[in-house]
């Protein structure tokens, strides 16, 4: 009774503006409620979709003065359907679409619904870039709360150190910026932390940086006689672990479930295209057995995210998934037989699966950013290895979901994983285990900047951050936060 009259009492009463709130049965409420991973699909209460910061204002003040816990939705990508709790209120950001570029200044201004295809037609023809995620259809504002890592990380950073500005609708309905210099420890949160724990982002500003003015140049080898692939992944392991890439280049290796293959691909961010594959062939290629294809192509900043994208334009997904990621300190070979093993080996026999894993390199303008000036810690991670199995019946959920852990876990035992990434959220951890993998030694932080942003703990959902004790038991339940909360937090 408390948290309801709590609610009420901070709230300004608001009446259900038919405008920008969607309910089961009205027209609209399908695509509005639409999350991309149809295996967590929930039914919300309402969905409230403003399109202005004032109605964004005025949507959270209508939620909470009716009593709900509101979950946040940009793009509708969280893999774990976060976003989205069946039977509350939802605000979505999905109609704020507003971009605008700053020429002078370098910067973009994007409106918190707006998706990373969206971004980079925007920037199209223009002689800027922006540091996105390589999935376009994903959102921008979640993306750039975890770490929206990309193709052009290493040279840039993540997606989350790009942006300089975000516009949060906070706890008691008011708006607010958090910067480097206004409310700067909520920026260091919103850096890192994930969605849904401090407010409703509504506009996020982002760094620009010049284009090149002849393009990128690229390449893709790919390897599908079976026999040499624990040859060509122990190849790439030992290159991605031994600091031998150069600054101006990014590799990523992808491995496709049955009997497709292995792709080797890299970027190089420099003008001299020549150099480019000069490099390319000293550093890498060369170390690597003939492979079965190996292209080399020129492309715009558009054209390269667009190519690379393309898997991504689906929307929502057309199979049931479950997908982390993790960062690893290093690859040793062991770890990459047992990464193989996992297309190779035992799986669920279900015939419409799908597995892919991206193994990603890590490093450069990354390592740059101390691990305590954003919410995000593992600076010094080589790599990242993310896993993605798709199928087509729910009764398979459970075991894909066993066997994703199960190969996990054996891959953990080999200690090169420092953390998991929180755009990638692992519904399998417990209490104990999500706050170290995601937050580590910045977690004690971000629930002081909880508890100072969010103080009566209205944002919850699974893998929060969560609230500090207040002192005791006894103290957190005269707080008002309930004696299940409390038995959570003390």
């Amino acid at each position: 009774m408390f948290r309801l009259f709590a609610l009420a009492a901070i709230a300004t009463a608001a009446s259900a503006h038919s405008d920008f709130i969607v309910r089961p049965g009205d027209e609209g409420f399908d695509a509005a409620s639409q999350i991309y991973n149809i295996r967590v699909q929930s039914t919300p209460q309402a969905v409230l979709e403003p399109t202005t910061k004032a109605e964004a204002v005025e949507a959270m003040n209508y939620a909470l003065s009716q009593g709900k816990i509101p979950t946040f939705k940009s793009g509708g990508h969280h893999f774990s359907g976060y976003n989205q709790a069946e039977d509350e209120f939802v605000l979505s950001t999905k109609k704020m679409k507003g971009i605008e570029i700053d020429d002078e200044a370098g910067v973009i201004t994007i409106g918190g619904g707006c998706l990373w295809g969206e971004v980079y037609e925007a920037l199209n023809n223009t002689q800027w870039v922006v540091s996105g995620t390589t999935s376009l259809t994903v959102g921008v504002t979640g993306s750039s709360m975890g770490t929206g890592y990309s193709s052009f990380h290493r040279k840039y950073g993540f997606a989350s150190d790009n942006v300089l500005s975000f516009s949060v609708v906070t706890f008691n309905g008011t708006m607010i910026e958090a910067t480097a210099d206004q409310n700067s420890d909520l920026f260091f949160a919103l850096k890192g932390a994930g969605g849904g724990n401090f407010g409703f982002i509504v506009e996020t500003v982002h760094r620009l940086h010049p284009a090149n003015s002849n393009g990128y140049i690229s390449g893709e080898m790919g390897f599908f006689i079976p026999p040499m692939w624990p040859t060509v992944t122990r190849t790439f392991a030992g290159i991605i672990s031994g600091d031998t890439v150069p600054e101006d280049f990014k590799i990523n290796m992808v491995l496709l479930n049955g009997s497709i293959g292995v792709i080797v691909t890299w970027i190089y961010f420099g003008e001299d295209h020549v150099l480019g594959e000069q490099i390319a062939e000293e550093f890498f290629k060369s170390k690597f057995p003939a492979p079965t294809f190996d292209t080399t192509k020129v492309d715009s900043f558009y054209d390269y995210q667009f190519g690379v994208g393309q898997g991504s334009l689906s929307y929502p997904s057309s199979r049931r998934q479950y997908t982390s990621a993790d960062f690893l300190s290093t690859c040793t070979e062991e770890t990459i037989d047992k990464v193989l093993g996992m297309l190779t080996g035992d799986r669920p026999a279900d015939p419409n699966n799908m597995i892919t894993i991206i193994v990603t390199q890590m490093g450069g303008a990354v390592s740059l950013v101390a691990a305590d000036d954003t919410a995000f810690p593992y600076r010094d991670a080589k790599l990242a290895i993310e896993f993605s199995t798709g199928w087509s019946s729910p009764s398979f959920d459970a075991e894909w979901m066993q066997w994703v852990k199960d190969v996990r876990n054996d891959i953990f035992d080999g200690g090169d994983v420092v953390g998991t990434c929180i755009g990638h959220n692992d519904e399998l951890w417990d209490a104990d285990m999500y706050p170290k993998m995601y937050w580590g030694n910045n977690y004690p932080r971000l629930q002081e900047i909880k508890n100072k942003y969010d103080p009566m703990d209205m944002f919850q959902f699974p893998q929060q951050v969560m609230p500090p004790c207040p002192g005791s038991f006894e103290a957190c339940v005269t707080s008002g936060r309930g004696a299940s909360r409390c038995g959570q937090l003390c």
